[in-house]
């Protein structure tokens, strides 16, 4: 998503729904430099509001850290007639590791497993 869509869904008037997932880090290329045993660099940013972006376009800007506030979220943006930015911070986004198994372990305890 870059800001040259946002703006035609408000010129067009059309009520597209984006959702965000900030993690303020360019993570690919984090796990690429981790890989080879790199220190990170260049990688890490001030996070964007998203959210901010999206009123200041005239477009609907929600932030959600739970999934109780994702689906009111998406309630209210399916029945505006504008757009919507929906930036979804949930736990330990932005976090990488460049253990496989580590990440895996972390990924099946946030699901409960």
């Amino acid at each position: 998503m870059v800001m040259g869509e946002l703006t035609t869904a408000r010129d067009l008037n059309l009520p597209v729904i984006v959702i965000v997932f900030p993690d303020a880090s360019l993570a690919p290329i984090e796990m690429k430099q981790r890989a080879v045993t790199y220190a990170d660099t260049a990688v890490d940013f001030p996070g964007t509001d998203y959210a901010k972006v999206a009123r200041a376009l005239s477009g609907n800007g929600y932030v959600c850290r739970s999934r109780e506030q994702l689906k009111s979220a998406l309630t209210q943006a399916l029945t505006t007639e504008r757009f919507s930015v929906i930036s979804y911070e949930f736990p330990g986004a932005g976090r990488i590791c460049a253990d496989t198994a580590c990440c895996r372990n972390h990924h099946e305890t946030r699901r409960g497993r």
